[in-house]
């Protein structure tokens, strides 16, 4: 089993050097460090995307910590992969072109346990971490404009906020944010305040705009 790994190794590393032009972000997620991803080491990325390259339908594999880990999509345009990393986190990996004709790579990890929640970094291509001006969110960005002064008041007070998760758009150029906090929300409060709030609502976060 072993030599096995061994030589898939060696293989892969030969096809994504070869292709490492059309596959830059397969290459990226390989070289990740793994304390950026606990659960799995190189020759584990390589074979997580081997098979997911060859059939998507055999697109897990078990990681170091004894669970699953699924391959959800690849995509060597956008270069965008997002992994379901355990049965609660995911994983989403975008690389990013700068105006400068540089690149950084930006992560988002989400837990859901059950309520999804994610937070967002951004680093160099060569895994230093890079700080970033990410707007505030607050629950202003839902508010219906009809809403009276004390009605958003009342919203204030019974929403947390924490619960937003974070994906990528499709194109790669920004993060699209989705209010999760309805799910946190009590019986009692919810039928009043889902009319004041518009959980279905998209925030959209330019990404030039952050890392310009």
């Amino acid at each position: 089993m072993k030599i096995r790994r061994i030589f898939l190794f060696i293989a892969i590393v030969f096809t994504l050097n070869f292709t490492a032009g059309a596959q830059n972000i397969i290459n990226y997620f390989i070289d990740m460090p793994i304390y950026l991803l606990p659960s799995f080491d190189k020759i584990l990325k390589q074979e997580l995307v081997e098979n997911y390259q060859k059939n998507p339908e055999r697109d897990s594999i078990n990681n170091l910590l004894g669970g699953k880990t699924r391959l959800l999509s690849l995509d060597t345009i956008a270069n965008n992969l997002k992994i379901q990393s355990t049965s609660a986190s995911k994983v989403e990996i975008q690389l990013i072109n700068r105006p400068d004709s540089s690149r950084i790579i930006g992560i988002i990890n989400t837990v859901c346990a059950p309520i999804c929640s994610s937070y967002i970094k951004f680093y160099d291509t060569e895994w230093n971490e890079i700080k970033v001006n990410f707007p505030k969110i607050t629950i202003d960005n839902w508010l219906n404009p009809s809403n009276s002064e004390e009605q958003n008041k009342l919203v204030k007070n019974a929403v947390r906020i924490d619960f937003l998760e974070y994906n990528f758009s499709s194109d790669g150029k920004k993060v699209v944010v989705h209010n999760r906090s309805e799910k946190h929300l009590d019986i009692e409060n919810r039928k009043e305040i889902v009319s004041l709030v518009d959980f279905e609502k998209i925030v959209e976060i330019e990404l030039l705009e952050l890392i310009k």
